[in-house]
């Protein structure tokens, strides 16, 4: 899914810290939006490869915060257009790893 806005000088609150210009998100929209992960090992976990020069985020600002490790891609972007805190795939791994948990309960 690749989240497009319309060019205008409207700015992006980005976490209620900063703005972001709105070229500036839509790159990002663009770079992120996809899932990175190449295939599956044995235990059906996603295999992550290391990000190709255009998923990278030149400003660290813009970088994934996931906790346990460093990451050099690009957050997504919410439907509403704010930034989420990590990319895709840490999203992706996130979200798997709460349902797997909810599933224990």
């Amino acid at each position: 899914m690749t989240l497009v806005l319309p060019m205008m000088t409207t700015t992006v609150n980005i976490a209620k810290k900063r703005a972001l210009p709105i070229s500036e998100a839509t790159a990002i929209a663009t770079t992120s939006s996809s899932l990175v992960a190449t295939g599956h090992d044995d235990a059906g976990e996603e295999i992550l490869t290391e990000p190709l020069p255009h998923e990278i985020a030149t400003n660290p600002a813009l970088r994934c915060r996931y906790p346990s490790k460093h990451c050099l891609r690009a957050r997504t972007i919410k439907k509403t257009g704010a930034l989420h805190s990590m990319c895709a795939f840490h999203r992706a791994k996130a979200n798997r790893n709460q349902r797997r948990l909810e599933k224990r309960k």
